[in-house]
Formats: C-alpha cells, structure tokens, sequence
C-alpha cells in the first residue's frame, strides 16, 4: 500500500500537527506534521578586522553577504556600541534567493587607538542573535630619519656648501 499525504502552507506562518493520525482497514498510522514558510539563509564573515589606519585617513573592507535560503531577505544592520570611527555601508539591502550582495565596513581614522563596533544584523524584521563585530586600530604616523650609530631620530643634516651639479652623502 502506497499512502502519499500533500501538505500546502497557504501563508508565513509555521503550522504544527501535534497528532494525525491515519487509518486504513489494517493499520493505523500517527505521527505530527511540522511545516516551516520558505525563508533566506543568509551567510557572512561574522567578524571584520581592518587592521592598522592611519589617523585622518579612511579605511574600507568588504563583506559578502550570500543567501542560500529560498526567500528574499531584506537586511538591517544596526549599531550596539555607537562607536563614531566604525561604520558600515549600506544599513539596509535586499539580497535574492542565490544571490551574493557586498556591502562595506569602514574605518573612519578619527580617534587614536582601539575601535571596536557590534552590529545587529536583523533579516525580515526577525530578531536573532546575529551580528557583525569590527575591529580598527587608528595609529598616527611619523618619519624620521635615524641615525645608524646611535638609532635617534637626526635634527639636522648638514651638507655644507653644495654648487648646482654637485653630489655628496653623509653616512651616519
């Protein structure tokens, strides 16, 4: 005997049968029905490291965000630590069913020192413990010259007279 049930979700909501039950003139057959709407899976790098900016500079890294699922999702991506050096663009975007959307995480080289932001990323106004965490070290850059016999920054170099033409070095 071959017994093929068809079960359609009309809306978006999650429909369970604790208990159906089946019977024929041999057997009776029990078991529940759980039954999901189709929705997006999406899949991302969790963390962002942007390593060493210089100060006053920008800094940018992307990420991919790719959806396996088979519903499109609209994406949310919300800040927890208000940190004003970290930043991610767009806040908001769709991505399609097998589709791949790339959206950027910037340094901003505001502040000298640690940055560090967590957003919340919320897919079809569905509150899960998903985020994104990013990293940034704002460092300010100098040059100098160094001596090589005492390794100190030199405060003047001193070529005498020089004509138009002329070459010379100085080894320190």
């Amino acid at each position: 005997m071959n017994l093929k049930l068809k079960f359609e979700v009309k809306d978006l909501n999650i429909v369970l049968v604790d208990r159906l039950i089946i019977e024929t003139d041999d057997y009776a057959y029990e078991f529940g029905i759980r039954a999901s709407p189709s929705k997006p899976q999406l899949f991302y790098n969790y963390t962002s490291n942007l390593g060493f900016v210089s100060l006053g500079t920008t800094k940018k890294e992307k990420i991919n965000f790719i959806n396996k699922g088979t519903r499109e999702a609209i994406v949310s991506v919300i800040p927890t630590l208000n940190n004003i050096d970290i930043d991610i663009d767009p806040h908001e975007f769709k991505v399609l069913p097998d589709e791949r959307k790339d959206i950027y995480v910037i340094s901003k080289g505001i502040k000298i020192g640690q940055s560090r932001e967590i957003y919340k990323v919320i897919v079809n106004d569905e509150e899960q413990e998903r985020s994104i965490d990013i990293l940034s070290t704002v460092i300010e850059h100098s040059i100098a010259l160094v001596s090589v016999l005492n390794n100190k920054p030199l405060q003047l170099i001193n070529f005498e007279n020089l004509f138009y033409g002329d070459k010379r070095s100085i080894s320190t």
